[in-house]
């Protein structure tokens, strides 16, 4: 094998390294980000089972119809309790 030849299979195997290298690091960091998703989120199982506290009542609406140059509308009032 000569010099040349020599240093380009030592080029190549440098490449290969790096590109291993750089595909185990890119798969190392989605991991991460997928971990990090998956503690954030919540699960729609607890969530639906869950007892929520009521935080505000319910308006109460007036409704009234009103008629003008022959198209009804209707007004809505919200009371407050």
């Amino acid at each position: 094998m000569t010099e040349d030849e020599a240093y380009k299979v030592h080029i190549q195997y440098t490449f290969n390294a790096f590109c291993k290298i750089v595909i185990r690091h890119a798969a190392i960091d989605k991991i991460l980000r997928l971990r990090h998703k998956w503690e954030r989120e919540v699960s729609l199982d607890y969530l639906m089972n869950e007892m929520f506290v009521q935080l505000a009542e319910p308006e109460q609406l007036e409704e009234y119809l009103f008629t003008a140059c022959g198209q009804t509308a209707v007004l809505v009032w919200y009371k407050k309790s």
